[in-house]
């Protein structure tokens, strides 16, 4: 056992929350996991593409390195998981706006976890995919972003192999209706494992 694997297993021990998921994981065969970043990885929301200035750049990144994304991401690497990002922030890098995978790089840069999600792993929205789900929030949910990342990787989509961690209820249920599994992060504060909810489509049918 490596000097990382021995520390999830004792954070395992001193956490139930995170005992609970790993054993989900185990149980269910997960082999992909697949993070929201607004509200889940970050505390804090874009908005789509986050203004450049020095504060606010500061405050997002900060606010990813005060919730459980960064163990969650070590976990399932421990498992031998690959872990992706799905954001509905745009793809932009200009003198206004970052968002899109340039921010999700720098993130996951700020937070100790840039070597844990590979670049073809990452999605975000082009500026007019982004409009098109501004125009159908209700309905927009992210299966098919899922999709092209297995794409990418160039295998057979398996929803039934992969967790969505989201704070967003529409994307979880949609992505569980088909096979997947569902990570939901409540509270508004990002992922807080204790927090979290892992749902499947009887349970969410219950609700």
């Amino acid at each position: 056992m490596t000097a990382g694997n021995a520390a999830i297993e004792q954070e395992c021990a001193l956490d139930p929350a995170m005992a609970e998921l790993r054993q989900h994981l185990l149980r269910h065969r997960i082999t992909f996991c697949v993070f929201d970043m607004d509200l889940t990885v970050t505390k804090m929301h874009t908005r789509g593409a986050l203004p450049r200035d020095p504060d606010t750049m500061r405050s997002y990144l900060e606010s990813g390195r005060a919730t459980d994304a960064v163990k969650t991401m070590k976990l399932c690497r421990a498992l031998g998981l690959t872990i992706g990002i799905a954001t509905f922030q745009r793809e932009v890098d200009d003198s206004a706006h970052i968002g899109g995978s340039h921010l999700v790089r720098r993130v996951l840069g700020a937070i100790g976890a840039g070597d844990l999600v590979s670049d073809r792993d990452v999605v975000a929205l082009t500026s007019s995919q982004y409009s098109e789900m501004i125009r159908h929030q209700e309905s927009y949910t992210k299966n098919d972003m899922i999709r092209v990342l297995f794409e990418r990787r160039g295998e057979a989509y398996s929803p039934g192999n992969t967790l969505l961690i989201d704070d967003t209820r529409r994307n979880v249920e949609a992505f569980v209706r088909i096979g997947g599994h569902g990570l939901l992060v409540e509270g508004g504060q990002g992922l807080i494992l204790r927090n979290a909810k892992i749902d499947r489509l009887t349970t969410i049918a219950k609700g």
